[in-house]
């Protein structure tokens, strides 16, 4: 058998498939498979082909899954012995459909009551209109009557030099003892 192995294993599916695409066109190489790793999301993609089509469509994936920042690593393996190929490159077989088993239909009957709470009538608009402005008027003369209390968003002012001063006077009283 003349034919190599090349894998190419890659971070997520995303990753996977736009390789396989990468590899195929690259050079006349047939995509075995696609292999999802244990763990961390990775994919392995397998092409079969003569070694120097093998080669350039690693080089090619690899390549392109750099510049996407999934690339993990590549291999080529020239003339892969046919154990390797009964190992590795092992087609699953295809799942077989089972046809779902019919269940009894079972008919049941829902009886819904409703009931009717009496609730206050809606007010019109006009009243809302009538309700709004009272209560406006009546903030507003809350605001107006309380000119003569302080606000509660006054900021204290900031004491200077509180500590500074008491230091200040420390250093003049070793000062002056020294002279």
């Amino acid at each position: 058998m003349n034919q190599s192995l090349g894998l190419l294993e890659v971070k997520g599916l995303l990753g996977a498939v736009t390789m396989s695409d990468v590899m195929v066109k690259a050079s006349n190489v047939h995509v075995v498979n696609i292999d999802k790793a244990n763990g961390f999301g990775w994919f392995t993609v397998k092409v079969v082909g003569d070694v120097g089509a093998v080669q350039s469509a690693v080089e090619a994936g690899a390549m392109v899954a750099k510049e996407m920042g999934c690339f993990v690593s590549s291999k080529v393996i020239p003339r892969v012995s046919q154990t390797v190929i009964d190992v590795f490159l092992q087609e699953e077989p295809a799942a077989v459909k089972e046809e779902p088993i019919a269940e009894p239909v079972v008919e049941t009957m829902v009886e819904t009551v409703v009931e009717t709470v009496g609730a206050e009538p809606e007010k019109t608009v006009q009243e809302t209109d009538t309700v709004m402005a009272e209560a406006i008027a009546e903030l507003t003369n809350i605001v107006i009557g309380e000119e003569s209390t302080p606000s509660t968003t006054e900021v204290a002012p900031k004491a200077t030099g509180a500590k500074k001063s008491a230091k200040t006077t420390k250093a003049k009283k070793k000062s002056s003892s020294k002279k």
